[in-house]
């Protein structure tokens, strides 16, 4: 039996889905879990394109060593981030799809191509299986039916959080792909229609990424995207799983802290170290707050006229402005803190410009007078700044 030994010490015996949107300090909790010493066995984002392509060559798994996450800012892990999967490979490499990444990233009617793959990785864990990612925020209740489990919900302030993800080109592509999903939900298919989006259909998700990357959307669009799959994962965490966790709290209220420690230990979570959970926050000008403020609104009347109640939207801005992060209520008093404070606000519009120039030359190209290849929407909103 794979978890023999939880029976023995008492441990939970139940597979444990840590669910997240990107950036939101998941590789972080991954590592909590990986280096306990209860015995946990963990599967790091195994919905990605890596173990796609380790289908036909699992050592490229192998690949995706510690170096790999420093230029994403990830903990430093021990080793590689796909050595469990690795090591089970013969136990999934018949049933991973290209369809459990994105396309079913919205399905909860225990057809989503994820659950026959992550019942085999639950079956050939070598110990408590743990199972950390990033696209399965929108079906914890169809995850949670079809294989039980204990489900933790991972999440982040938004702001800090899109912020994080401009770090590359990969992140808002990914959810630009997520928006993509068939059986996306009617809040999805109204953000879609407002956009002009045409669906991106392709047998290889490489494609489909280089071509959202290389014809990116407005920042406006490209945070109303982020912030309405933010809103939907969280209420998703609200409603159905075990513990939601809020990273900006764990790194800034030391009694929020213990009191997740209680709750996960009563979950069955023993041997975990949050001692060290340091999420990086960011201060905001007026102009970044109105940018985002405005976007947020028009996310909020999307959910409210595809049915949310004002109690939903109100429950989850209240959680929200619970775990603030403490940065975001600092307010800088010396000339130097003031000056800090402005130069961020002035590189994030210097960065804003850049992007908006970078945008320029894919639509129009390099001053050809002729137009490069159009994305997946007909028509974009546009920002006064990001």
């Amino acid at each position: 039996m794979p978890w023999a030994f939880g029976e023995v010490f008492g441990m939970n015996d139940q597979p444990v889905f840590i669910h997240s949107l990107f950036r939101a300090g998941s590789t972080y909790l991954f590592k909590v879990f990986r280096r306990s010493p209860d015995g946990y066995w963990c599967y790091q984002e195994p919905l990605h394109e890596g173990p796609l392509a380790g289908i036909k060559d699992p050592e490229l798994l192998l690949s995706f060593d510690v170096s790999a996450g420093k230029s994403l800012r990830h903990p430093t892990l021990t080793t590689g981030y796909y050595q469990e999967l690795y090591d089970v490979f013969g136990a999934w490499r018949g049933v991973l799809t290209k369809e459990a990444l994105f396309d079913d990233a919205f399905r909860d009617d225990g057809r989503d191509a994820s659950i026959p793959f992550f019942r085999a990785l639950i079956d050939a864990a070598r110990g408590v299986p743990v199972i950390q990612e990033c696209r399965t925020s929108w079906r914890i209740k169809g995850l949670k039916q079809a294989l039980g489990g204990l489900h933790l919900y991972l999440w982040r302030d938004p702001w800090d959080q899109w912020w994080s993800c401009q770090i590359n080109d990969y992140f808002d592509a990914a959810v630009m792909l997520i928006i993509n999903a068939r059986d996306h939900p009617r809040a999805v298919a109204r953000f879609r229609e407002e956009i002009g989006f045409q669906a991106l259909e392709d047998e290889e998700i490489s494609r489909q990424l280089a071509h959202l990357a290389a014809y990116p959307l407005s920042p406006s669009v490209r945070y109303q995207a982020f912030y309405l799959l933010w809103c939907l994962g969280l209420q998703e965490g609200r409603l159905f799983a075990d513990l939601p966790l809020s990273v900006d709290g764990l790194s800034d209220d030391p009694t929020y802290q213990n009191e997740v420690m209680r709750r996960l230990e009563t979950l069955g979570l023993g041997g975990l170290d949050l001692s060290d959970c340091r999420i990086p926050q960011t201060i905001y000008g007026a102009e970044d707050r109105e940018f985002f403020l405005v976007q947020e609104e028009k996310v909020h009347e999307i959910l409210i006229q595809l049915g949310w109640s004002r109690e939903d939207l109100s429950g989850l801005l209240t959680l929200r402005e619970k775990h603030a992060p403490r940065l975001r209520r600092w307010l800088p008093e010396t000339e130097r803190e003031i000056d800090l404070a402005r130069d961020a606000e002035r590189a994030r519009s210097l960065a804003g410009r850049l992007f908006r120039a970078r945008r320029r030359w894919a639509k129009y190209g390099a001053g050809t007078g002729t137009a490069a290849p159009g994305g997946i929407c007909r028509t974009t909103r546009t920002a006064s700044r990001p």
